[in-house]
């Protein structure tokens, strides 16, 4: 069995994106959602680690959930979370 772990920039940027439409909108409810979907996300991974779409260095995989990408890899039985990035983002240089 796969548990998933999330890297401590991975978990904050997370956090930051659900507080900045929580603040945005006033309302949770839409931070309750991309919770909920992010959830199904690690609950579909568990059962098939290789869900996601191989990345060139072919250790990485990456899903995309509507407007965000979650990278990951998968070493021994844990699924590591290694970011969560809004794709409306500036890249990272």
């Amino acid at each position: 069995m796969y548990t998933i772990e999330w890297a401590n920039d991975a978990e904050n940027n997370y956090y930051k994106i659900l507080e900045w439409w929580k603040m945005n909108n006033g309302t949770n409810t839409y931070s309750v959602k991309l919770m909920t979907e992010v959830q199904n996300i690690e609950d579909l991974l568990i059962v098939n680690p290789e869900l996601g779409k191989e990345l060139p260095n072919k250790s990485r995989r990456i899903i995309i959930l509507r407007k965000y990408s979650i990278t990951y890899d998968v070493s021994d039985n844990i699924i590591k979370i290694l970011s969560f990035y809004d794709n409306r983002q500036e890249p990272i240089h």
